[in-house]
């Protein structure tokens, strides 16, 4: 053979196993993308059933018993809890990591005590500062929104100085070195605390008298006396309970859920008896709207909103007593979630309010001020008597009140967009559960009268 024919049959051999091990790469790929097909509908087939599992789950956990009945052994389980809790060594190690972080962070430390101290020591002064730009802003002429705004600054400053401290102490203890369980839990609940703390005290500065509240937003004195008084009784008692309650449960010990639970039943207790007293129907902060708007849809749904709203925390009481603890619990941190929403939205649109209030005195001032303009380079006779003067359009006028109305329905229905969003974010876990209760209790047959087919 000549080179050549040697050289041609080893091409030959050479694409002859180059088409064989192309086509066993495109075998291989056939059967990877096979592969790949089944494993994509395996995995969706796991995903389905995980929702599916998922759905079955979020509609019946609710309405599974967490726990047993509340009994006598569970006195014994929480004073047993207690004693642990109140072990000396413990709190000495407490206040020894809380030194020893205390030093680690020296500067932080220091900038949030002097900080702290501060707005302790200009607590009068600041009240001072509110009650004069209160008598300021309630006066008719007032159109200046920056006196709202500055009160709105002095009354957060007003309520930080302890919710600061509580913070300040769990932020320690969280970052000390070297930290115990009771350490982590303990600084969970100092700072969870500190939120429940500086949302209560700031609804009580902002019920101050001549305050944000009354002068301000135009609340009826009646009202932010009687809440102002309610909380002041409320927040000592619940604060402690809060601190213990977020402490034990984040030590997630079985051992020390009867204690846990007795603090919840307590607190819930306590919540019925507050909200009984701010809105009973007779003399609770609702009344003056209520008799401003006899007929309306709040003074009508009202004496049933009450009893409804103070049953609420008393059943779930029945609820965690029952052995439902777990139920008792992620509809009471809603129902608590529900009422700041609420709150936050009274503020933010009594803000809004009066700056609209504040914008219409600007607009009737500059109106009323052209008005005076205008008659006063008005043609005069020859005597110098006044010419009849043409009757006045009341279109500007007019215009200011209808911009007005409108400018209002928008921010309300703004406020009641966004608040409805908010609801949904609370309660769209649990909507789930309510199906549940979606159960027939006997099913109806009708025959037809004509064909004799029974319809269901």
């Amino acid at each position: 053979h000549s080179p050549r024919e040697a050289l041609r049959a080893e091409v030959r051999r050479l694409l002859h196993t180059r088409r064989e091990l192309i086509d066993s790469l495109i075998s291989a790929y056939e059967r990877y993308l096979r592969e790949i097909a089944s494993v994509t509908t395996a995995d969706k087939e796991l995903f389905d059933a995980i929702a599916r599992q998922s759905d079955y789950i979020d509609e019946r956990i609710l309405w599974v018993r967490s726990t047993s009945r509340l009994g006598a052994g569970d006195l014994a389980a929480a004073g047993e809890a207690l004693r642990w809790l109140a072990r000396p060594q413990d709190w000495l190690a407490v206040g020894g990591q809380l030194v020893r972080s205390a030093k680690a962070n020296a500067l932080p430390c220091c900038l949030t005590a002097l900080l702290f101290l501060a707005l302790l020591a200009t607590q009068p002064k600041m009240r001072q500062r509110v009650r004069q730009l209160g008598e300021q802003a309630a006066r008719g002429n007032a159109d200046d929104m920056s006196l709202t705004l500055r009160a709105l600054i002095f009354t957060l400053l007003m309520a930080a100085p302890w919710p600061l401290l509580l913070a300040m102490f769990g932020w320690l203890l969280e970052h000390a070195p070297g930290s115990s369980e009771l350490d982590r839990a303990l600084a969970h609940g100092l700072i969870f605390s500190a939120v429940a703390l500086a949302s209560m005290e700031f609804l009580r500065q902002v019920c101050r008298g001549r305050g944000l509240g009354t002068a301000h937003f135009g609340w009826p004195e009646h009202s932010t006396r009687l809440l102002r008084k309610q909380i002041r009784w409320f927040m000592p008692l619940v604060l402690p309970i809060t601190l213990l309650g977020a402490t034990m449960h984040a030590l997630e010990n079985d051992r020390w859920l009867a204690l846990n639970r007795l603090l919840f039943v307590v607190a819930m207790t306590a919540l019925s008896v507050f909200l009984h007293r701010v809105l009973r129907p007779v003399g609770g902060v609702l009344h003056e709207f209520r008799a401003y708007r006899q007929g309306g849809w709040v003074d009508r749904l009202h004496y049933l909103a009450h009893p409804l709203l103070t049953a609420g925390p008393l059943a779930l009481v029945a609820l965690a007593a029952l052995g439902y603890y777990y139920t008792a619990r992620q509809l009471a941190w809603r129902f608590q979630a529900t009422g700041w929403l609420l709150v936050a939205f009274l503020i933010s649109g009594a803000l809004l309010l009066r700056w609209l209030l504040i914008m219409r005195r600007r607009l009737a001032i500059r109106q009323a001020r052209l008005r005076r303009a205008a008659v006063q380079h008005e043609p005069r006779g020859p005597d110098g008597a006044e010419l009849p003067a043409v009757p006045a359009a009341a279109e500007g006028q007019l215009d200011l009140t209808t911009i007005n109305l409108q400018t209002q329905r928008f921010v309300q229905t703004a406020l009641m967009a966004g608040l409805a969003a908010g609801l949904w974010l609370i309660w769209a876990d649990v909507l789930p559960a309510l199906s549940a209760l979606n159960v027939p209790l006997w099913h109806v047959s009708v025959e037809d009268s004509v064909g004799g087919a029974a319809l269901p």
